[in-house]
């Protein structure tokens, strides 16, 4: 993954966060348990991943849309 693909990666994965925080009515500070964190961490990861087209998941399945020497 080149530098500027980590970078939108990274950028779209913050807005994911917040949103994720946004829906639960929830906001990420000091006090947020490390659990909670941890469980918008992993929805803001998966919806990233799928916003940045690099990877797919369908029907419970997980497909990788970047070229193998790119991963």
């Amino acid at each position: 993954m080149g530098p500027v693909l980590r970078e939108h990666f990274v950028r779209v994965y913050e807005e994911q966060l917040v949103e994720a925080c946004r829906e639960r009515g929830l906001v990420l500070d000091g006090d947020t348990a490390n659990h909670v964190r941890r469980s918008l961490g992993r929805v803001a990861a998966k919806r990233a991943l799928q916003l940045c087209h690099i990877l797919r998941i369908e029907d419970r399945g997980y497909r990788q849309c970047l070229p193998a020497d790119a991963a």
